[in-house]
């Protein structure tokens, strides 16, 4: 082990641009000089005498420090490069040596540790001191990643901004490799193989995984350069472009779906043609030939089959937003609690429910019953993702901002089978669907894609197979003040709603009610029955769902018609049964025939 002397340690110390400390074989500092004091802004004497602990935490000592001392100590010359901070200053690569010594006519063994920051070719002269700092304080603080790498894609350098890209810590920087955060774009690494000094090359939407598994895509522009002890290495910068990407494929998408949508409403505006001289000539048939006859039975099927075949073009119509909305200031948050009880009442044993609700600072215009349709058809697609292996359904609502505008986010996730990648970008597309014959018409997200479309907002999905997939609404916010809901002088009317879905009733309640109306909601058999028998005169309209209308609740109808009685009567028609039952009340002017999907609009356009 060489012995130095007392003269050239105190050089050493006095002279050094690098950060120099001696440790004895107690591993505690001895004696630190000046850049070492500065780089951690403490004075020697409040230095010597520490542990290397101390000043680079414990974790760092045991895994980086403690072993090379002792081998110092026991002899040896130790040589690594390393990626490390100092004091909070921003991080960077320093070449650390450790290297024994013993002290003149003693026998006690000493490491000197000589750290030295790596600043490559930038060191050329006293006269570049300027530049050098300007470029470097360019690095640290653009938005760009700037670093350096061998042929190989071994990380020589970076700036800050490239860890942070690629979500890399502190503690993984040592050995980075290009090529272990590439996916099957192999394009930058065959570059690296086989480049040449002086050839500068780009790279565009290259796909990388991040060190925490995120899929991201960047652009890298590289240049190489000559390098004694590397040979080639290969300057770059590397750029963030997923939101770039995503935003791309959204756009594309839109105008797919655009297209879709402009084909669909008008084939959709011609078939309802069709479909009401079908169904015209259908009824007029079965009025003709009389009840009990195999002709009306016929016909009676025939204005079914017409009657879903309407229920699919109106379908059609929302999704190329050729179907009016009535829209009404609502606050979100209430639609989306109700949807949640709703769904609440058909999740499986094996599924779990989270909701996270956030404040929400602002109103939103839409038709609270389409937006109700929206959420519940989404949820129950979440549901069917996870009826084999269950799961968790996850229901969040906050508020982001851009620029000057504010956002109601709404994220449906579940822990399902997931969407295969190739057909994601095809979900919104009408009648596209992955399940079996007969059990879906694949309107559902075309439907949901138009409605929310059709009030300024949009709507986006991420998936991966087996993990589950995150459905993402986002809606215009407006500022919610005294003008933000209707508060009409006057009352407005009483309606009577009788329906089974209570959740879907007071989702429509709350905007009636805005609008000055008085609304009684009739939920069962018995309420139903008692508000006709003695509330009948308060009511303006009543709407009732053909799963109520009994010959019990027809007959109390029929007779309150009969004694003189005003009011407006409104079946709604969620089957294609039920409407023989009330036929002696469709002669009545004040007769009106609603199907599902109910919305504002129907609702407004049949009062009395």
């Amino acid at each position: 082990m060489p012995e130095l002397s007392q003269e050239i340690l105190n050089h050493l110390l006095d002279n050094s641009d690098s950060m120099i400390s001696i440790i004895d074989d107690e591993m505690r500092y001895v004696t630190v000089n000046e850049p070492f004091c500065r780089s951690f802004n403490m004075q020697r004497n409040e230095l010597v005498g520490k542990c290397p602990a101390d000043l680079w935490g414990e974790d760092t000592y045991r895994e980086k420090i403690r072993n090379n001392i002792e081998k110092s100590l026991s002899g040896e010359t130790v040589r690594y490069r390393a990626y490390f901070d100092i004091s909070g200053s921003p991080g960077r690569y320093y070449d650390v040596t450790y290297k024994p010594f013993k002290s003149p006519g003693t026998n006690i063994n000493y490491a000197i540790i000589e750290t030295k920051g790596v600043k490559f070719e930038k060191e050329i002269s006293e006269s570049n001191t300027g530049r050098d700092l300007k470029y470097e304080y360019m690095e640290k603080y653009l938005p760009f990643g700037v670093f350096s790498c061998d042929r190989d894609g071994m990380i020589l350098e970076a700036n800050e901004t490239f860890f942070t890209i690629l979500e890399v810590g502190a503690y993984d920087r040592e050995d980075l490799n290009f090529n272990d955060l590439l996916r099957t774009d192999r394009r930058f690494s065959d570059y690296l193989r086989s480049g040449k000094a002086g050839e500068t090359a780009a790279f565009s939407k290259m796909q990388m995984l991040t060190s925490q598994g995120r899929e991201i895509y960047v652009r890298i522009s590289s240049h190489n350069r000559k390098d004694e002890q590397y040979g080639i290495i290969a300057d770059g910068i590397l750029e963030d472009v997923t939101r770039e990407v995503l935003l791309e494929r959204r756009l594309q998408q839109s105008q797919r779906l655009e297209t879709l949508g402009t084909l669909s409403g008008g084939v959709a505006h011609d078939f309802n043609t069709i479909l009401n001289t079908i169904s015209g000539y259908a009824e007029m048939t079965m009025e003709e030939v009389g009840r009990g006859t195999q002709v009306y039975e016929y016909m009676s099927r025939l204005r079914s089959a017409v009657n879903k075949a309407v229920s699919i073009i109106n379908q059609m119509m929302v999704f190329s937003k050729q179907m009016d909305q009535h829209m009404v200031s609502l606050e979100i948050d209430k639609i989306i609690r109700e949807a949640v009880e709703f769904i609440k009442l058909s999740l499986p044993e094996n599924v779990k429910l989270k909701t996270l609700y956030k404040k929400i600072e602002g109103s939103i215009h839409a038709d609270p019953l389409q937006l109700f349709r929206v959420f519940l058809n989404i949820m129950t697609n979440a549901l069917h993702a996870m009826e084999d292996g269950g799961g968790t359904m996850t229901i969040s609502l906050s508020e982001s901002k851009t620029d000057d505008r504010s956002f109601a986010d709404i994220s449906i996730a579940d822990t399902g089978t997931g969407i295969d990648p190739s057909i994601t970008d095809r979900i919104f597309e009408p009648f596209f669907t992955t399940k079996e014959a007969n059990k879906g018409t694949g309107m559902g997200l075309a439907v949901s894609h138009g409605i929310i479309s059709g009030i300024g907002g949009e709507i986006n999905v991420e998936s991966n197979p087996g993990e589950g997939s995150v459905f993402t609404l986002r809606i215009p916010l407006k500022k919610m003040d005294s003008k933000s809901f209707n508060t009409p002088d006057e009352h407005a009317g009483n309606i009577f709603f009788a329906h089974d879905n209570l959740h879907l009733s007071r989702t429509l309640s709350m905007a009636l009610e805005q609008m000055g109306y008085r609304v009684i909601l009739l939920n069962s058999m018995s309420d139903i029955e008692n508000a006709i028998s003695y509330q009948l005169s308060d009511c303006d309209t009543l709407f009732i769902v053909n799963k109520f209308a009994d010959t019990k609740i027809c007959d109390i109808l029929e007779r309150k018609q009969n004694e003189g009685m005003s009011f407006r009567l409104c079946l709604i028609k969620d089957k294609d049964t039920g409407i023989d039952k009330v036929s002696p009340l469709t002669k009545n002017r004040n007769f009106a025939l609603i199907k599902e999907p109910l919305t504002l609009k129907d609702i407004l356009s049949h009062l009395y």
